[in-house]
This record gives structure tokens, sequence and C-alpha cells, in this order.
């Protein structure tokens, strides 16, 4: 059994560029760090509507 997650970030810190992070993980790969995903809150929850809300699985390693 295997269950998986995709995990947004805003970074508004200064310690990174202002973006949205994403970081996907299952059971067996978790922990990976946040890499930069869009440039903007709008472009991403554009991208997420057009999604339908669901993002694919991540590959199992």
């Amino acid at each position: 059994m295997d269950g998986y997650e995709h995990d947004f970030a805003f970074s508004v810190s200064g310690d990174r560029e202002p973006s949205v992070y994403h970081c996907a993980s299952t059971m067996r790969t978790s922990g990976r760090p946040f890499h930069l995903h869009t440039g903007d809150l709008r472009s991403w929850l554009a991208e997420l509507v057009d999604a339908g809300g669901v993002y694919p699985r991540p590959a199992l390693e």
C-alpha cells in the first residue's frame, strides 16, 4: 500500500524568490525539498483549476 501528496508553499520570507514552490512525495519518498513551481499565485491557481484540482501521482522510485 502507498499514498501520495502534493504540497505547495508560497515563499515571501526573502530567502527565496517570492514564488510558488512544490514538493511531491509518496510514503516511500518522504522528506523531499520544495522546488520552484511557478512564478506567482495566480498562475498556480489557474493550473490547479485546469487540472480539476487533482495532480498526477508522483513516480515511485
